[in-house]
């Protein structure tokens, strides 16, 4: 996320298509929840619906992490970004937190090039 907010500062329009390639159908993200985060958050995935066909066409599915202690502007955001996802038809997975043990490693992510998976 960190990078992700450095590049949503210096341009609050800044296009998906630009961090994220257009075939990745999956996309992890993780965050400890601060406000900064939530602001990247706001600057990639605002008005998702109307940009997912053109920017990310083939994302079907996105990982979130949204921690329990998270600062209220970063819980706002992932709100946001519950309804904008559904409007867009991606499935969001919102999760208090992942623990890189608690990863559960599939051989089809393994072998999968498409999803972007936290590292």
């Amino acid at each position: 996320m960190c990078n992700l907010t450095s590049a949503a500062s210096a341009s609050h329009g800044l296009l998906l298509s630009h961090l994220i390639p257009a075939s990745v159908y999956k996309l992890s993200l993780v965050s400890h929840g601060k406000s900064h985060h939530g602001k990247a958050l706001d600057a990639l995935f605002c008005e998702l619906a109307a940009r997912k066909d053109e920017q990310v066409p083939a994302l079907e599915e996105f990982y979130l992490s949204c921690p329990r202690y998270a600062d209220s502007l970063y819980k706002e955001q992932c709100e946001k970004l519950a309804a904008e996802t559904e409007k867009a038809g991606v499935i969001l997975h919102l999760t208090s937190w992942v623990l890189w043990t608690d990863l559960t490693w599939t051989e089809e992510m393994v072998n999968d090039r498409q999803t972007l998976l936290p590292r």
